[in-house]
């Protein structure tokens, strides 16, 4: 078999696959790209310790919602090709109507036990976060669950250029603003930005979730929310297992060493995001293709053709993208004083290589409803990851932390690998029969 093909690109072009990645990614990365283009500025307006702390917010909201959304973003995905017409619009409503309820229990739930207050306290050492961020984090966290269940219903439903447009709008707002608040205000930067973030993301959204509500069929169907879960549970295990092996790197981090230490870390993953950005925008355009081809053979070789081409394209991308750093540091575009950035970022660029384009082996699982097989190998390596976190971040910081990263990601997707060859193989033995 040649290393290359042609005919995989041939057949995109065919589809209209490149063009609307084209489209996708244009809106991407005028979004995405805006991030960067204000990073300079924020740098400036937060202390190291201020960026630290708010990176590290960030992440621990971002994983609070992804446990309260249940795995239900993809049940939704899934089951959006098994149905049609009224049952469609009743799946959509089910699998909603179901996150709405949990998200009002963990609402009361942090009310009645201050579950906010315990989990930042343990979260964090040293710093005391006030109750004025209670209703700024429900909201965040609420608006990143119906972020992303809108996100996964757009891409399914082949319209995701509609979720885009609306993403950019509040990617051009969301900084401005907070640039101004941040500017003039001398308050709690932290709270003033999570406010921002929150209040717009809630008012720029708000027609696209009035859009996605006409799709509803207003009936409640324990059949499919039974089926959504057999689906969705295993993904919440995963996600539950998965925080002790994302969260525990920046927590031992701040622990060992500090705010400012984890401030350089955080800064080092967001840099390498376009890497996520690129895959990202191609997925959106390849999940439909992907589940609207019914024969496993023929996908499993076209994606092991997209890995080749996007492997090739990333070791050429992370030349210019080192040099792009490097040269925004010498040229005070970046504090000097996060220089150290420069040498983990190679590790940690390969490291959100291999894990975005995991991902294209991780449809398999979703297809085959195996989803009880992404936890199995989610505990595995979440418990291997805190073994040798707790060993080596104390003694190696954020070189031990980049280096574990990459060396479980790479023997994760080999085991991704291996299972799908054999989901492949057992196609063509059942199709023989």
């Amino acid at each position: 078999m040649k290393f290359f093909d042609t005919q995989i690109i041939e057949d995109l072009k065919k589809g209209g696959y490149i063009k609307k990645f084209a489209n996708v990614f244009s809106f991407d990365l005028a979004a995405k790209g805006l991030a960067y283009l204000f990073l300079p500025i924020f740098l400036r307006l937060m202390t190291k310790e201020e960026f630290g702390l708010y990176t590290y917010l960030i992440f621990i909201f971002t994983n609070v919602s992804f446990i309260l959304k249940f795995g239900m973003d993809t049940a939704q995905s899934k089951l959006y090709y098994d149905y049609e017409g009224k049952e469609r619009g009743k799946m959509i409503f089910t699998i909603n109507s179901a996150l709405f309820w949990v998200f009002f229990i963990a609402i009361i739930s942090v009310f009645l036990f201050n579950l906010d207050v315990k989990l930042l306290k343990f979260a964090i050492k040293d710093y005391v976060i006030s109750s004025n961020y209670r209703i700024p984090i429900i909201l965040y966290v609420g608006l990143l669950i119906v972020t992303m269940m809108l996100n996964t219903y757009y891409v399914a439903a082949n319209k995701v250029i509609i979720f885009q447009r609306f993403n950019l709008l509040k990617a051009i707002a969301v900084n401005f603003i907070a640039v101004v608040v941040l500017f003039f205000l001398k308050n709690d930067k932290i709270l003033d930005r999570l406010w921002v973030e929150s209040l717009l993301g809630i008012l720029l959204f708000a027609p696209l979730v009035l859009k996605y509500l006409r799709n509803f069929y207003y009936k409640f169907d324990f059949k499919i929310l039974k089926r959504s879960l057999y689906i969705g549970l295993p993904m919440l295990g995963s996600v539950l297992i998965n925080i002790v092996y994302s969260f525990s790197d920046k927590y031992l981090l701040q622990k060992s060493e500090s705010l400012t230490t984890l401030a350089v870390y955080n800064l080092a993953i967001f840099l390498v995001m376009p890497v996520s950005l690129i895959y990202g925008s191609f997925h959106m355009i390849w999940f439909p293709k992907f589940f609207s081809e019914k024969n496993m053979k023929l996908n499993y070789h076209k994606t092991i053709k997209v890995y080749k081409y996007f492997i090739l394209f990333y070791v050429v991308l992370f030349v210019f993208f080192w040099l792009a750093i490097y040269l925004s540091i010498q040229w005070g575009v970046i504090q000097k004083s996060y220089n150290e950035i420069l040498w983990i970022l190679p590790v940690l660029y390969f490291y959100k290589v291999i894990e975005g384009l995991s991902g294209l082996f991780t449809n398999f699982i979703i297809l085959k409803e195996s989803t009880v097989f992404t936890l199995v190998v989610t505990i595995v390596f979440s418990i291997v990851a805190f073994i040798s976190f707790r060993h080596f971040i104390p003694v190696y910081g954020i070189y031990g932390a980049s280096f574990i990263l990459l060396l479980l990601e790479i023997l994760r997707t080999i085991v991704l690998i291996k299972y799908t060859q054999n989901a492949v193989r057992n196609f063509k033995i059942a199709d023989q029969l």
